[in-house]
């Protein structure tokens, strides 16, 4: 199937295609799309496909009480939901279902089931949010990182352990979610302190990455770097200066990484 382009604003989105994604038969193809989504009308449309409209009560009712009504907001109660649900329904296959829907909106919600999950330890959720990590569409591999990074937070050497692994496999999805999982800063997320203050933690595994071929983990990489160049410019310079500028892989990393720190002396 051809990759469809997205729309650069919300009131250019047809409402032929808003319809079709608000049904869940259409993937989002950009950030806007995503942000246009009726979490309301999809997860009816969802639950009717399942098979079990009268679920929807209970995730209208974790809607109704947000006080504050984005994506992020919508997506974590959906996960609450979905935990209750599975509480009271053990042998519903809901989450399964979900896991595989033609959506890409509906395949992240059990991502934030199983990071929300206080019976899952951390390599648990990583090992069940591996299929998400390596989705083919950019906005699940986006959740599944961002549904477990407080877990991450507070588990946070188990979480590195569990994730060394994971930089050595041989998917690139899977090596780019361990590094953006790990970033100090990230986007749309809490920032991890500790490694602010202790980015030797992670380092050696960043290290690994050095001659990464792959420019979707390349620029995690950097990014990884760039974030922590904003508290910890001189650790970023000289941890870099073992690195190959001759390399070009290693030279657009590094190039990439210290962008805050050359945009500061500008």
């Amino acid at each position: 199937m051809k990759k469809r382009k997205g729309f650069r604003s919300k009131a250019t989105i047809p409402e032929s295609i808003l319809t079709e994604i608000n049904r869940g038969k259409m993937e989002t193809a950009n950030l806007v799309e995503f942000l246009a989504v009726d979490f309301y009308k999809l997860i009816e449309a969802a639950l009717t496909d399942f098979g079990q409209p009268n679920f929807v009560q209970i995730f209208h009712q974790g809607f109704d009480h947000l006080e504050k009504k984005s994506v992020n907001t919508f997506q974590k109660s959906i996960g609450k939901s979905l935990l209750l649900i599975k509480t009271n329904h053990p042998d519903t296959k809901i989450i399964s279902f979900f896991s595989r829907h033609p959506s890409d909106v509906v395949r992240r919600w059990p991502c934030y089931f199983i990071g929300l999950n206080d019976k899952l330890n951390i390599d648990e959720k990583l090992s069940k949010l591996e299929r998400f990590a390596i989705d083919h569409h950019f906005g699940v591999r986006e959740d599944a990182w961002l549904a477990v990074r407080n877990c991450v937070i507070d588990n946070l050497e188990a979480s590195i352990f569990s994730l060394s692994p994971w930089i050595k496999s041989d998917n690139a999805y899977k090596r780019r979610f361990a590094v953006e999982l790990l970033r100090p800063r990230g986007v749309w997320c809490k920032h991890i302190n500790q490694l602010k203050e202790h980015p030797e933690l992670v380092m050696p595994l960043i290290e690994e990455l050095k001659e990464e071929k792959n420019r979707y983990v390349q620029d995690s990489v950097a990014n990884w770097l760039n974030d922590l160049s904003k508290s910890q410019p001189e650790l970023v310079i000289n941890f870099l200066k073992s690195w190959d500028s001759t390399n070009n892989h290693s030279a657009y990393i590094i190039k990439r990484s210290i962008r805050s720190i050359k945009k500061g002396k500008s």
